[in-house]
């Protein structure tokens, strides 16, 4: 007797589960496809080229135990302390306006990066200078507005300071 009651608790929960289920599969399965193809590949860094404003910054000081930053966004948005960089397709750079603090750019000069499908870092080389490495904050695409480059700052051949600059895209 104790065997027919739990086998016919088991249909009954059965029977729930399959109530519930059924209406669940046949909406999932009614759903409209999906499309398979994301649209057009863009390269990694595509967006470099173009004119740059500086729009933000942050300074980190890298003497202390514990390094800080210190946010400067707000000096860099007055009048002359902002970066205006054109970035050409060829390869070249010029600086429109040089901006306050050290400059990794100088007047003019080149630009390549270190990977062409997944850079990660620019390598700029000021005219009659040697080339300097600068980290990528995003990789921007031709439709980003926004672009960020990070370098790091030596004095007596000991690195004290990171600039981290944001750049919005002016064309």
């Amino acid at each position: 007797m104790k065997k027919e009651v739990v086998i016919k608790m088991t249909m009954k929960a059965m029977i729930k589960i399959l109530a519930f289920a059924l209406p669940l599969i046949v909406v999932v399965g009614c759903r409209p496809e999906q499309p398979n193809d994301p649209g057009p590949a863009y390269g990694a860094g595509d967006g470099v080229v173009g004119k740059w404003r500086q729009s933000g910054a942050v300074i980190y000081d890298l003497t202390l135990p514990v390094p800080e930053s210190q946010e400067v966004s707000s000096f860099y948005a007055k009048g002359n302390n902002a970066w205006i960089v054109n970035f050409n397709d060829d390869g070249s750079y010029e600086v429109e306006q040089q901006g306050a603090g050290p400059s990794p750019f100088g007047a003019t000069g080149t630009w390549a990066f270190d990977t062409a499908y997944y850079p990660t870092e620019m390598m700029i080389t000021p005219t009659g200078e040697s080339a300097k490495m600068v980290e990528m904050l995003n990789a921007p695409r031709a439709t980003d507005v926004y672009f960020g480059l990070s370098y790091e700052v030596e004095k007596c051949d000991e690195v004290v300071a990171k600039y981290e600059l944001v750049f919005t895209r002016e064309q």
